[in-house]
């Protein structure tokens, strides 16, 4: 009796320990910690900053984003923002070339380098899934070692970030509209969506959004991206859960190991620049980017070709994919990769949930939680069951003076007192 006991209680306590996945629509919180992707052989960790306002749908069906409405954990019309948990490579914004000066933004500023992100090499190999050394460079000028500050960390030759990626990471980074300040160069010449007056800067980080509303911008759709001023001020303001200083980028050690260009604030621990996707917006530094720097101040004279500045790259998650982990940073949560084509939580070809797939993974958790429920509830049924036989068969052989003996050793009724014809030998007898 005690062995079914024993049995029963084992099923029930590893079916308690069953649990469904995390899912990212409603367990992932501000601060957790998310690994997807490696870079320098190393798996990248990511880190939840904020959840940003979905306010529409472009021509494209990709979810259009204001970066100034934002909450602290997740609600329906919101998309988390993931930011890398340190910087994983130095490279410069953009080229310092003269070979395609008339082509895309370099055309409007002569043999100088670019801050106009949508263009910039960095968006391209951000965004590219291209083979090394097939990158398209959509401003025309390649990232070479001649063409870069002191000729550091060219990257002409290197696969698209992508390619660091597996297929199923990739289409839970959802593309998305959002906006970008315009430089000089492109607001003077009307090419920008919307705003009234050029962006005004300001080196203190509480103080980077003054006028961000009225700002000259553009619309522009990445997967991965650099975060602009308002972004980067929302991590300060988020410093109360993601730290007061996370805002400031700290390399990686694989960055360090891997950068031509070597300081000694590169060391383990310290902080370093990195780049914004914001331009310095002044007709006199047309080819200056915004950074932060390793002191916290938002610099705005980086020049754009230079490769000593972090890359910290940036992505909003779809809010339908599955986990395990624990969302920390020792063990951070992990997307469940599957082979079978009907996984729930992973998004189609066309970058977004399909209806009939959102419904089959709502269905499959319900259904989940529904049959764990009912396995428990019988466990306990049957536990129920056998203590009320027990009880009434020892209160009826208690209370029974003629009540038959049975065998103690097989539990099998006694013949003519202590003969036990299922073991065949003479025995004591219990009632």
């Amino acid at each position: 009796m005690k062995k079914r006991y024993l049995n029963l209680a084992l099923a029930l306590a590893m079916l308690c320990a069953l649990s469904p996945p995390v899912s990212a629509k409603t367990f992932i919180q501000l601060g957790n910690y998310v690994q997807m992707g490696t870079y320098y052989g190393e798996p990248i960790l990511w880190r939840v900053a904020a959840f940003e306002k979905i306010v529409g749908y472009d021509a494209g069906g990709n979810p259009i984003i204001d970066s100034t409405d934002t909450v602290t954990e997740y609600q329906d019309g919101y998309l988390p923002l993931l930011l890398s948990d340190k910087i994983i490579c130095l490279k410069a914004f953009d080229a310092d070339t003269s070979i395609n000066s008339i082509s895309g933004s370099h055309s409007r500023r002569g043999s100088y380098e670019s801050n106009y992100w949508t263009d910039s090499n960095i968006r391209s190999w951000l965004n590219s899934n291209e083979s090394a050394g097939n990158v398209t460079w959509l401003c025309g000028n390649p990232p070479t070692n001649d063409s870069l500050w002191c000729n550091f960390n060219e990257y002409d030759q290197e696969a698209g970030f992508l390619t660091n990626f597996t297929p199923d990471e990739i289409n839970l980074v959802k593309s998305v509209t959002q906006k970008s300040i315009a430089p000089y160069s492109e607001y003077v010449n009307g090419i920008y969506d919307s705003g009234s007056e050029a962006y005004t800067y300001d080196s203190n980080i509480s103080d980077i959004v003054q006028n961000y509303a009225d700002a000259y911008s553009e619309q522009v759709t990445d997967k991965f991206f650099l975060l602009d001023v308002q972004q980067i001020n929302t991590v300060y303001n988020n410093g109360d859960v993601l730290g007061s200083i996370y805002y400031i980028g700290e390399p990686t050690d694989q960055c360090r190991e891997n950068s031509e260009y070597k300081e000694p604030d590169t060391s383990s621990g310290q902080k370093w620049s990195e780049w914004l996707r914001s331009p310095n917006t002044d007709s006199d530094y047309d080819c200056f980017t915004l950074c932060i720097d390793s002191s916290g101040t938002v610099r705005n004279t980086a020049r754009s070709h230079s490769g000593g500045v972090g890359v910290r790259p940036a992505f909003f998650l779809s809010e339908n994919v599955d986990f395990d982990g624990h969302g920390t940073r020792n063990d951070p949560y992990r997307l469940i990769e599957e082979t079978d084509s009907n996984t729930a939580g992973l998004i189609g070809d066309d970058d977004s949930l399909s209806e009939s797939n959102a419904s089959d993974q709502s269905g499959n958790t319900a259904l989940t939680f529904a049959l764990i429920l009912i396995i428990i509830l019988l466990a306990a049924l049957a536990i129920l069951i056998v203590k009320y036989k027990s009880k009434n068969k020892n209160s009826y052989t208690a209370g029974n003076s003629n009540a038959q003996n049975f065998c103690s050793e097989c539990g099998a009724p006694l013949d003519g007192g202590r003969f036990c014809k299922k073991c065949g030998k003479h025995i004591e007898s219990k009632h």
